[in-house]
């Protein structure tokens, strides 16, 4: 990626605008110029399915209330759309109860436990509960329905694979439903409670030693996620289909038969996705103008990796001494192709790198008086490009394939292209996109515009 300097190599363009100081790209500090600066896989079964695994008031037990029971069986019930300006957002239809947690609890836990639930957050798309019981704590999330299946069960797949191949300390699933048959009518997960507080409570008052320690155990999960990646495939991971597990506990030779040959001719269907969807629904027989559909042979598979894409301070989660207790949210986590997943976490990203300390005393309005504001803006600033540095070396030391990948000219384009597909229909960033479409148009190289598009809007 082009790097451009500015003010006496004061400023560098980075990938992406820093979680920290927002949007606004900043400018250089200059008193001269002080009236312009403000401060600133879905399962088939529908049974509960539980895992083995090892604050808030209590609150007691209560006779259950049960949802309707169309609720149960209808994938996209007790949820509605409204309309608000060009969006539409999700409502619920049916809210959830504490009563009907609890039901839900001693069908799937066991019913001789004495739970104690409490909200811990009512989220306009999920509700999470704090659970207690046998001197244990959970949090337990409540669905809606926008994805029937496919989300839950992705969920659960992810934080599988994380705890069996990376260090990164994440919640364990206690149980979880992926269907609806159940007291609440919603999907739902139990997992562990992490300990500990946002990193983002406390990032300006731990040490700059801790957060490189935070850092290198960030790029230690990203080392491993980038060394294990998947041969193909864009999306959610989940764990082994209903056939195949099917199959590998048959006895019967004859069953094992059969199921071999259903997950072929599956693996076949696949196969033939590229010869109906290019041909927009028409076939060879009916249609002569057939577009030419290349040989899956000459096809290969897009190697991508499991990431993060919201990595940021709100999301990792450190005890009193700044020391990594866990990361949370990992909600529709995809698997991207390498140019894409290649970049810096959420919580390391800014538009601007600034590798000179900034000296205070430029920064006095007057000289009894405190420096401005844009002294500690700029002083985060220097220590976030630290930091960004510290990463980059850490991957180099670790996979600097990564590194390569995220430098690559042509893998920035394709970040720029994938950040307008993905922006298009936003009220909020059309105009960023429309003014990137109008200059690749004309034909500007996307390292000739003034930034590049996905800096611009991660």
């Amino acid at each position: 990626m082009t790097n451009i300097r500015e003010d006496g190599q004061q400023l560098e363009r980075s990938p992406s605008y820093d979680s920290l100081f927002g949007c606004n790209p900043g400018q250089d500090f200059d008193l001269e110029e002080l009236p312009s600066l403000a401060p600133q896989l879905p399962s088939q079964a529908t049974a509960t399915h539980a895992e083995n695994c090892e604050e808030n008031e209590a609150t007691p037990i209560h006779d259950s209330t049960t949802p309707p029971s169309w609720l149960r069986w209808d994938p996209t019930g007790g949820v509605a759309w409204i309309n608000n300006g060009l969006c539409r957002y999700p409502i619920w239809t049916f809210e959830p109860t504490i009563q009907s947690v609890i039901a839900t609890l001693k069908v799937a836990i066991g019913p001789d436990h004495d739970y104690g639930v409490q909200m811990l957050h009512n989220g306009s798309l999920s509700k999470l509960y704090t659970v207690s019981f046998d001197n244990q704590a959970f949090v337990m999330r409540v669905c809606l329905p926008l994805c029937p299946r496919t989300k839950t069960e992705a969920e659960v797949a992810t934080l599988s694979w994380i705890s069996q191949y990376t260090g990164l300390p994440v919640p364990r699933m206690r149980a979880y439903d992926s269907s609806r048959n159940n007291p609440l009518g919603y999907e739902w997960l139990l997992m562990t409670k992490l300990e500990g507080k946002p990193l983002s409570s406390c990032w300006p008052s731990i040490t700059m030693g801790s957060k490189e320690r935070l850092v290198k155990q960030i790029a230690a999960f990203c080392v491993s996620t980038f060394r294990q990646p998947f041969n193909e495939g864009i999306g959610s991971i989940f764990k082994m289909n209903y056939l195949t597990s099917r199959l590998e506990n048959a006895t019967n030779t004859n069953e094992k038969e059969t199921l071999q040959r259903m997950l072929d001719v599956t693996t076949r269907i696949e196969k033939l996705m590229p010869q109906f969807l290019s041909s927009h629904g028409k076939t060879a027989s009916t249609c002569s103008d057939i577009e030419t559909v290349p040989d899956n042979a000459e096809m290969r598979p897009t190697a991508t990796m499991l990431y993060h894409d919201c990595l940021s301070l709100d999301n990792i989660l450190v005890n009193d001494d700044g020391i990594l207790t866990g990361v949370i949210d990992w909600q529709c986590i995809p698997c991207l192709p390498l140019h894409e997943a290649c970049q810096f976490p959420a919580f390391l990203q800014q538009a601007h790198d600034r590798f000179q300390k900034p000296s205070g005393r430029r920064y006095l309005v007057d000289d009894s008086g405190p420096p401005h504001p844009a002294y500690s803006r700029d002083c985060q600033r220097y220590e976030l490009t630290e930091l960004r540095q510290l990463y980059i070396e850490e991957m180099l030391r670790g996979a600097p394939e990564f590194v390569d990948i995220w430098r690559d000219e042509e893998s920035a384009n394709l970040r720029d292209f994938e950040a307008a597909v993905q922006n298009c229909d936003n009220e909020f960033t059309i105009e960023t996109v429309e003014e990137w479409v109008r200059a690749m148009e004309l034909g500007t190289h996307p390292t000739l515009v003034p930034k590049r598009l996905h800096e611009l809007l991660a």
